[in-house]
């Protein structure tokens, strides 16, 4: 008997990890049953084949993850996966795990429309030139509001994973810049605007996607608004991958200044936008290297007078092969580095990111021990955030006085 409509599964796994059926839904909501998931979104991903239980296994628990019997409990795993499953069932008996042969598959039987599924299908019919501008344009706007951020977030670092997440969000910026290429086209350029304000809210270090809302700015005569966006991009991108912007957005931003004559002449303006708090005043503080450049620069003439020593200390991420990680995996890492830096140190130090995996620290202590001690204590505070043992620290520490 063929399945209504109704029945079908509709299965979001770009922003979230939910599975919808009729009236019924699951959705994966912090790390409870991060598992059960994984193996839910392995045979989704998988679907059409069997996988046996060492290849399950190994997908699993490849971390290293402890698992003294991986065999009975991979048939525990599956059985809870099904226990949750079988709350989209209403009245039905459904069976969304089948077994065969030592093996584990997706029911195919079942109708699913995954939001990967449909992007990628909207996004090959948008490419046709015979297909009119305006459904060219539709489809892709419905492709893009399909991706409501990474593939299965928060559910594992996986290489697998990472890769699939690379390919969405691939597909989704190409899909930005086609629509946008069109509204260009079209002269349409102020709904350029907020597609990209949105995509830079999934990607924010696309730099193509950065220029041409920065020209869509230009084109709306928002200059202003232009200039803001940036200096906020080039400050963001210097503090959070270490690394200036490329010659052909330098070039839009030329073009923004000569639409820009206003000079602000009022001292006291200046004056009150210098002492405006930064809320985070009892936190070290953090900026972009060329300022925490120049800032050193500055104590290394104070210290000729007052005999304080500077000294600086270099933190760099590494993996178990003592080599950078993945950037995928680098983004979540750094993030919870700088919050132990920031909340170790005291409020007269200075941070900068210095590279992608790395940290530059500024602190004025009376020795290099003091900063070695200090350094240390980065190292444990990170250690008990981070509990991932593929991943640690290397340091070094040498002082900025003139020998």
């Amino acid at each position: 008997m063929e399945r209504q409509d109704h029945e079908k599964l509709y299965i979001r796994m770009l922003g979230e990890f939910s599975i919808h059926r009729g009236d019924s839904e699951i959705v994966k909501k912090g790390n409870r049953s991060k598992k059960i998931w994984l193996l839910i979104g392995i045979l989704l991903t998988e679907r059409g084949k069997y996988l046996s239980q060492n290849q399950l296994i190994e997908l699993l628990w490849r971390n290293g993850d402890e698992c003294i019997d991986p065999a009975n409990s991979l048939k525990n795993l599956v059985y809870r996966a099904r226990m949750l499953l079988e709350d989209l069932n209403g009245d039905e008996d459904t069976e969304y795990i089948r077994y065969a042969q030592g093996a584990y598959a997706w029911n195919t039987d079942i109708p699913c429309e995954l939001d990967t599924d449909t992007m990628v299908l909207l996004s090959n019919n948008s490419r046709d030139d015979s297909e009119t501008l305006e459904s060219r344009i539709a489809r892709y706007a419905q492709a893009i509001s399909l991706y409501r951020g990474e593939f299965l977030p928060n559910l594992a670092e996986e290489e697998w994973i990472f890769s699939k997440r690379g390919y969405y969000e691939s597909l989704y910026v190409n899909c930005v810049l086609r629509l946008c290429r069109l509204y260009n086209e079209t002269e349409q350029y102020n709904l350029i605007i907020p597609v990209c304000e949105q995509a830079i809210q999934h990607c924010p270090f696309q730099e193509d996607i950065h220029r041409v809302l920065l020209k869509a700015y230009v084109s709306t005569d928002q200059n202003a608004k232009a200039l803001v966006h940036y200096e906020s991009m080039a400050e963001s991108f210097n503090r959070e991958l270490g690394v200036g912007l490329s010659n052909s957005i330098r070039m839009v931003y030329e073009e923004i200044l000569k639409g820009i004559h206003s000079v602000e002449t009022d001292l006291f303006e200046i004056k009150r936008e210098l002492l405006k708090s930064d809320g985070d005043g009892n936190r070290a503080f953090f900026c972009e290297f060329p300022v925490f450049r120049e800032i050193c620069r500055v104590q290394m003439r104070m210290q000729e007078r007052s005999g304080q020593e500077e000294i600086l200390v270099l933190l760099t991420v590494v993996d178990k092969n003592e080599e950078c990680p993945p950037l995928e995996k680098l983004k979540n890492v750094m993030e919870i580095l700088k919050d132990c830096i920031l909340d170790t140190l005291r409020r007269n130090d200075i941070v900068a990111r210095f590279s992608p995996s790395q940290f530059i620290l500024g602190l004025a202590v009376t020795s290099k021990d003091n900063a070695q001690v200090i350094s240390e204590r980065i190292h444990s505070v990170f250690e008990s955030r981070y509990r991932r043992k593929e991943i640690h620290l290397t340091e070094q520490v040498v002082s900025l006085r003139q020998d």
